[in-house]
């Protein structure tokens, strides 16, 4: 197993670096939704989350099945052409990505869509291109490196937006774009150096039978994430249909309380899918106690992220946030929905580093069911807190689910390596 120091200085360096990326964007928007009513703040929001469920589809599990790949592979060779082949991959998708999302904009505004609807295709771009240099350097612990670039860039991006803070809107989205651009080109061009990644090996691998055999690999990947971003984010779309916009605004707000604590267990997930994708590669002994000792950490950092969701989220609405009143529940809802998630984050890339893709991919269409289920009567029943319960009762399924598959698949591990 990696050094437990380097686990850590990866862990911390790369909670930094996702939590920057994200706090811009989750400060844009509780910004925002601290200058409009929830009425107002609906729309920007449903443009967020529909970002959210199009990053992931593109994505379609390449960042998980190349962090993999990228850990187990040896020379830098492998390294440039797994990258070169990740690049082709990354590139015909967010084509498809912008089209897609600008369809399906156009079609949920009625023909009704401005700058404000339009703008955020451009963050579907700089995620996917963002996400796509985190690939190498989380496969190889070197997360620092990322760290370095973005907190250079986020600093005086800060500064900048602190000075427009009283601008429109438009004038802060269009910063934030500028924020994640310069950040994408600062990520690609040390990825270049560090690997001698030309344009021509990129070139080379976007054909049709590399990008189909991609997708076939990650198949099982990708259509879990898939199935995952859908059903936590298939209250968007019941809710504006269902609820109104009051009701998407409200729980919107909700939900970005939770997102960053979220965002730093994704990144802790990370490293461990990466940390246990090279010891399942090569067992050294000590399975056991590197289990337990990450399922200690897990639950500490679940319990306290729900906890400080919840805690945080009901000063604002009581001190910043009096228009969100409705939105308490939710937000308690939510923050309960959160300890499981980061559980269910991590028991996914316990699976994931067994190479477990398809086991995680059936849970996945089992709580998509189930979401499906109880999402709509939810969601017309109690609007904001409706849809909150609803991700609760399905997260705490998966909860249930995950814990079983779990301790079968470490009985068998800890035998396997006793005998």
């Amino acid at each position: 197993m990696a050094k437990p120091n380097l686990a850590i200085r990866n862990s911390v360096a790369l909670i930094a670096t996702k939590g920057m990326l994200a706090a811009a964007r989750i400060g844009f928007l509780l910004w925002t939704a601290h200058l409009q009513s929830p009425a107002a703040f609906s729309q920007l929001a449903f443009c967020f989350a529909l970002i959210e469920v199009l990053r992931v589809a593109a994505d379609f599990g390449s960042e998980n099945l190349f962090v993999r790949k990228l850990a187990q592979a040896g020379s830098p060779h492998e390294h440039r052409q797994l990258m070169a082949q990740m690049a082709a991959v990354r590139i015909a998708a967010t084509i498809v990505g912008v089209a897609v999302y600008g369809a399906v904009a156009y079609f949920s505004f009625a023909g009704d869509t401005g700058a404000m609807t339009l703008l955020p295709a451009a963050l579907l771009t700089t995620s996917l291109t963002i996400n796509f240099a985190f690939t190498y350097y989380q496969s190889q612990l070197r997360t620092e490196r990322m760290a370095v670039r973005v907190i250079a860039l986020s600093l005086p991006s800060l500064a900048v937006f602190l000075w427009l803070r009283d601008a429109p809107s438009r004038a802060q989205l269009q910063l934030l774009i500028a924020f994640e651009v310069l950040v994408g080109l600062a990520l690609l061009w040390d990825l270049r150096r560090q690997l001698s990644l030309r344009t021509r090996d990129v070139l080379n691998q976007l054909r049709w039978p590399t990008l189909r055999a991609t997708a076939i690999d990650a198949l099982p990947l990708g259509g879990a994430a898939l199935l995952v971003t859908a059903y936590t984010r298939l209250d968007i779309f019941a809710l504006q249909h269902l609820a109104g916009a009051v009701a998407l605004g409200l729980y919107s707000f909700a939900y970005r309380i939770t997102e960053p604590f979220r965002f730093v267990g994704g990144a802790v997930d990370s490293t461990i899918y990466s940390i246990l994708s090279k010891k399942f590669a090569a067992p050294s002994g000590a399975l056991h106690s590197v289990i337990n000792r990450t399922i200690s950490i897990v639950a500490t950092y679940s319990v306290v992220f729900g906890g400080a969701a919840i805690a945080i989220g009901l000063i604002l609405i009581k001190f910043l946030y009096a228009a969100y009143t409705e939105a308490q529940t939710a937000v308690t809802y939510l923050g309960a929905a959160l300890i499981m998630r980061c559980a269910n984050g991590a028991m996914t890339a316990f699976q994931n580093a067994l190479g477990h893709y398809r086991l995680n991919f059936r849970i996945a269409i089992i709580n998509g069911i189930f979401m499906g289920i109880l999402i709509w009567p939810l969601t017309a029943w109690a609007g904001a807190t409706g849809a909150a319960l609803a991700l609760l009762i399905v997260e705490s399924i998966n909860f249930t689910m995950q814990s079983y598959f779990m301790s079968r698949s470490r009985l068998i591990l800890v035998s396997r390596e006793a005998a």
